[in-house]
């Protein structure tokens, strides 16, 4: 199976080439996905049907009824008994003339589900065989009564009380469609994200976006001497050498204020043209590389911090507002807090409640493309749900202030807020319908496929960006990036799976590359600098500033078991009773140490669950372990009261690698869970991002001589532990993991 959409790294065609290739590579994805589910399909289909002969008469309405019920023990939403009716209506004009227009309405008479597993773009297979084939029939007979089988997505955001919805065909309406006939149906993915991709793609033909000319073309060569220019040498007028002297006044201030390093300020200074008349010639792109730990939530901060202190001044920036976008919630979350924390006020985070910060409550505007879009209903069903007093005073301070009309002055305000926050996906609310920004800040625009980071762009209609990520942890996801391959002759890295950031970066786009790490131990964080960094990271922190917080835990350890690598049935995700048996006694363990309290003399303190993490590379593992910690103590957790141990270490946070980007904890067990080599946990992106998670204590639970065999960067972890007395530790399966057996004497 091969991908076709190849994507070149210049558009020297403009907009409509740029629209037309990445709309196919789109395209081409969903196309994927509703294979992907064909082929699930048509596995329980071979069940139902074995030992059958080919050329069976159709299943009765019992039979189809049976396969209902399969496919349902399958984990596929396919519905045996649907209607498909189609309205002809005529648009009136002045004349009472105009052109006919169709509808066509789904019906489900079975199978219903509640109401929140449906959405507005759910792609929808709808055939007049149970089997949702059209077979190849080439002798005579009557042609309007063939099957047929179509694909369209879903107008509403689920069934009325009938059961009956809108739909759109994605495809030509077949010639022998009835007004109303039976169907069978099946329901796809969720089409929302890449059907509102297409869109923007389209619009860029009839829309004039700003940025488009840096987004196509490789920037002017005589772009950084310009902008460096314009740093140096005196302005053409008094008015304009004042503007540029306050412009670096406020970048010195802000470097000041944020304490920023050499590359950090760096970037501001690369921003200072943006705010000059004249500056035509300087690039509207920032692009920051920010490897982990590197402070670039901080410095996305800083910079707006410093487009707010000037935009009262005269000059291309004068008025301007920010758009703050993201892939993930959490991302747009962290820059937002990072500015009310920092004293700005002035800011609006959009989005569904329930996927905000708790603490930005307060600056958010309700907004969701789902049924339930009231503010006030949404946090009482949240408050219905807080699992603690702090988040219900907070829900319950936000409900009261929505019932005094916060979300009406919201709405207003949302027209003039200096920053708006948003994710990628959500920028395509009505709400934002309007609205213009003339600098976008793009977060972890290396771990999204580009159409997607298009979204914000485009919806802003901006003048300048700042994209930051790192291209070396994890990339874009997309459906089976790795059995899919370029047509010959094509580089397989050109297509969907490369991100904006890698092609501007590879088109001669300057990168501003953080290189001072601030997270980890130098001992954790030495590894993925040599294996994935070429060793240009420098450490921001000493080994004293990451001491350890249980005495004789050593920073780096491995603690070798044996185990099996398991299978559920039907599963591709890998569990190892060993290694999660192992790895719940070290949680137990650790949280009834006590560890020295850093800064103060006064004697230890206990752990607490959140400075544990536990990283599993499997969702299996994730749930083994999970299970464990959550279960009774066994015999080797220590401490006098091993049920309070129990209650405690299932609060303890149990993640996968993708689940992990972007967080951190003082201590990382890390789970494997494979006793054979695999290309799946040899991934160097997924293995970097896994590496450098922990800021004090890395420890890796797992069959050395395979991990030795896997990957180099496992490789290295092994030859660093190794070379440390008494951070290796072998542990035989069944046999229990006292903590006092992994400390250094």
């Amino acid at each position: 199976m091969t991908r076709t959409a190849a994507v070149p790294n210049v558009f020297e065609q403009g907009p409509n080439q740029y629209a037309s290739i990445w709309s196919s590579a789109v395209e081409e994805e969903l196309n994927l996905r509703l294979l992907d589910m064909a082929k699930r399909f048509h596995r329980v289909l071979q069940q139902q049907h074995s030992g059958s002969e080919q050329g069976k008469p159709k299943p009765s309405s019992g039979g189809a009824s049976r396969l209902q019920q399969l496919m349902r023990r399958s984990g596929l939403p396919y519905y045996s008994d649907c209607e498909l009716i189609m309205y002809q209506k005529k648009q009136t004009g002045e004349e009472g003339q105009g052109p006919r227009g169709r509808s066509i309405f789904l019906t489900l008479n079975s199978g219903l589900e509640r109401s929140a597993e449906y959405r507005k773009d759910d792609l929808w297979i709808i055939g007049t065989v149970p089997e949702l084939f059209v077979p190849n029939i080439t002798g005579p007979g009557d042609r309007m009564a063939r099957p047929f089988v179509l694909v369209a997505r879903s107008c509403w955001h689920g069934p009325n009380n009938e059961g009956r919805f809108e739909v759109n065909l994605l495809c030509a309406v077949p010639a022998n469609m009835r007004k109303k006939q039976q169907v069978y149906a099946l329901r796809g993915p969720e089409a929302t994200t890449e059907l509102a991709m297409i869109s923007a793609l389209q619009s860029l033909k009839a829309v004039k976006l700003p940025l488009l000319p840096s987004l196509l073309q490789p920037p002017d060569t005589d772009q950084h001497a310009a902008s460096s220019s314009m740093h140096d040498e005196p302005a053409s007028s008094s008015q304009g050498s004042e503007l540029q002297s306050e412009v670096a006044c406020a970048v010195r201030h802000v470097v000041l204020q944020f304490s920023l390093n050499a590359e950090q300020a760096a970037v501001l200074q690369a921003m200072q043209p943006w705010f000059l008349s004249g500056s035509k010639a300087c690039s509207p792109l920032c692009i920051i590389h920010g490897p982990f730990g590197t402070g670039k939530s901080m410095l996305l901060v800083a910079a707006i911090h410093l487009l707010l202190r000037l935009r009262n001044k005269d000059g291309p920036l004068k008025g301007c507002r920010v758009a703050v976008a993201a892939h993930t919630n959490a991302a747009v979350d962290r820059i937002m807090c990072g500015l009310l924390q920092s004293g700005q006020t002035d800011v609006l985070r959009v989005g569904p409640l329930r996927r905000i910060d708790r603490s930005l409550l307060e600056v958010s505007l309700h907004s969701t493309a789902g049924k339930r879009s009231e503010a006030a209903q949404e946090l009482e069903a949240m408050l219905k749900e807080a699992t603690s007093v702090s988040e219900q005073n907070i829900l319950k301070d936000e409900l009261a202030r929505v019932k005094a009309g916060a979300e009406r002055a919201r709405k207003k305000r949302l027209k003039t807020a200096a920053v708006v926050g948003v994710t990628c996906c959500s920028a395509v609310l009505p709400v934002l319908d309007d609205q213009q920004f003339d600098v976008v800040f793009l977060d972890e625009c290396s771990q999204m496929v580009e159409p997607l980071s298009l979204l914000p762009l485009a919806r802003a209609g901006c003048r300048f960006a700042v994209l930051s990520g790192d291209p070396m942890q994890l990339p874009p996801l997309i459906a089976h990036p790795q059995q899919l391959t370029q047509r010959p002759g094509a580089d397989p890295a050109h297509g969907l799976l490369r991100p904006v950031f890698v092609r501007l970066a590879s088109m001669g786009h300057h990168v501003h590359l953080l290189r001072r790490q601030y997270r980890c131990h130098p001992q954790i964080a030495a590894i993925s600098n040599s294996q994935f960094y070429g060793g240009r990271l420098l450490d921001g922190c000493s080994a004293a500033d990451r001491a350890p917080l249980v005495r004789g835990l050593p920073t780096l350890l491995c603690l070798d078991v044996r185990g099996s690598q398991d299978y559920a049935s039907g599963s591709h995700s890998a569990s190892n009773r060993a290694e999660a048996s192992a790895i719940a006694q070290v949680v137990r363990g650790l949280l009834g140490q006590q560890h020295s309290s850093e800064g103060e003399e006064s004697g230890p303190m206990p752990l607490t669950p959140e400075m544990i993490g536990v990283i599993c590379f499997h969702r299996a593992q994730v749930a083994l372990v999970t299970s464990l910690l959550s279960g009774p103590c066994g015999p080797a957790a220590p401490g006098p009261d091993k049920n309070a141990l129990s209650s405690t270490s299932a609060d303890v946070t149990v993640a996968t690698v993708d689940s992990y980007q972007g967080l951190e904890k003082p201590i990382i067990i890390l789970s494997t869970a494979v006793s054979r080599v695999g290309a799946f946990v040899a991934d160097p992106h997924r293995l970097n991002v896994a590496l450098t998670r922990a800021k004090r204590h890395l420890i890796l639970v797992g069959d050395a001589a395979v991990l030795q065999d896997t990957a180099p960067a496992f490789k290295a972890f092994l030859a660093a532990v190794r070379s440390r007395p008494g951070a290796y530790k072998h542990c035989h399966p069944g046999q229990p993991v006292p903590l006092a057996s992994l400390l250094l004497p």
